[in-house]
């Protein structure tokens, strides 16, 4: 499982999902991404990432987001 923001400061959350995804191409991991963008959404749907968050949110949303995630996930 990652939990990612969108908005971090040398790679953004998007690349970052890239690169791995690049380096480590057998590995399936639940990846959930949040930001306050517009177009965060659209970023996550594009990405194939299994949830997304839209900032702000209540902790017990990122809670029920990572029990899906992973109950989906099958691991």
């Amino acid at each position: 499982m990652v939990v990612i923001d969108f908005g971090l400061p040398v790679l953004s959350g998007p690349e970052v999902v890239q690169e791995w995804r690049t380096r480590r191409p057998d590995e399936q991991v639940p990846i959930i991404g949040m930001s306050a963008l517009p177009e965060g959404p659209d970023v996550a749907h594009r990405l194939h990432l299994s949830s997304f968050l839209r900032k702000p949110f209540e902790i017990d949303v990122l809670v029920t987001a990572i029990h899906a995630d992973v109950a989906r996930s099958g691991k």
